[in-house]
């Protein structure tokens, strides 16, 4: 038996009780072909890169299934022909990676104190010396323009 990891997506547009069933849906069809599921996970409704089939969100899947490698090709053929599944993809995997928790990794990391200063002063800077650049219209005359149209 080897160790297999689908992702498969599903549309967004349908219910939670329609998504549920084509949930059981596809582990019937593990099942029919002889894989052991070991874990499912929902990852959740997410926006797709792409629209795919019309579809521009779609929800998202993970199983963890032994399978023996002959009927990895019934299995595929089965999801190709599941009209529910928007994509999906199975790869061969090892045993740690099912295993090992899932790692939260904070969406912000907050900078140090003096890190926020000195970005604070630097776009101070920045917008000084911007600020001094400026030419106003009275300092603008003729002959400067000329000049500097001229090297143009």
């Amino acid at each position: 038996m080897q160790l297999y990891d689908l992702l498969y997506i599903i549309s967004n547009q349908l219910t939670n009780p329609e998504i549920s069933s084509i949930k059981e849906q596809i582990e019937s069809i593990l099942q029919k072909n002889n894989g052991t599921i070991i874990k499912t996970i929902e990852i959740g409704r997410r926006k797709l890169s792409y629209p795919i089939k019309q579809n521009r969100y779609g929800v998202y899947f993970r199983v963890f299934f032994n399978l023996e490698p002959i009927n990895s090709k019934k299995l595929n053929r089965d999801l190709r022909l599941n009209l529910n599944i928007i994509r999906y993809q199975i790869i061969k995997t090892k045993s740690f990676f099912v295993e090992k928790p899932a790692i939260q990794i904070p969406l912000e990391i907050e900078a140090p104190e003096e890190e926020k200063e000195e970005k604070k002063k630097k776009k101070e800077e920045y917008i000084h010396r911007v600020e001094k650049k400026k030419i106003t219209l009275k300092e603008l005359n003729e002959d400067k323009l000329d000049k500097i149209l001229s090297q143009e």
